[in-house]
């Protein structure tokens, strides 16, 4: 099941798992029917991406959308390899933790 960022996600996809903020609130549950409504909400509560299983969803064309085109255990594992780095910053600041999302991307994409 892909995990797509906020900026793929169409109206009818169907979430593979439950959202939850920062803070480990519920912002939607696995099975729900996205809606632009949902959008909103992710985008308000710091949402950068979301797990659906919806087979429509639309291939990647654009190379720079590299999201979905990396294996989500391997940037599991990316980003627990890189999590040491950095340490000394506030890990649940969004703007660090999509610093550490992108460069888990690039180490994975760039692993020879």
């Amino acid at each position: 099941m892909p995990t797509l960022p906020l900026s793929r996600l169409q109206p009818q996809m169907t979430l593979a798992a439950d959202v939850h903020d920062r803070n480990g609130r519920l912002l939607a549950r696995k099975g729900m029917v996205l809606s632009n409504k949902h959008f909103l909400v992710f985008k308000t509560w710091g949402i950068k991406e979301v797990e659906v299983i919806d087979a429509t969803q639309p291939a990647v064309t654009d190379p720079a959308d590299v999201t979905a085109q990396i294996d989500s255990e391997q940037l599991h594992k990316a980003i627990e390899d890189l999590r040491p780095r950095f340490r000394l910053n506030d890990g649940e600041h969004p703007l660090i933790q999509e610093l550490l999302r992108l460069a888990a991307q690039q180490q994975v994409l760039h692993h020879d």
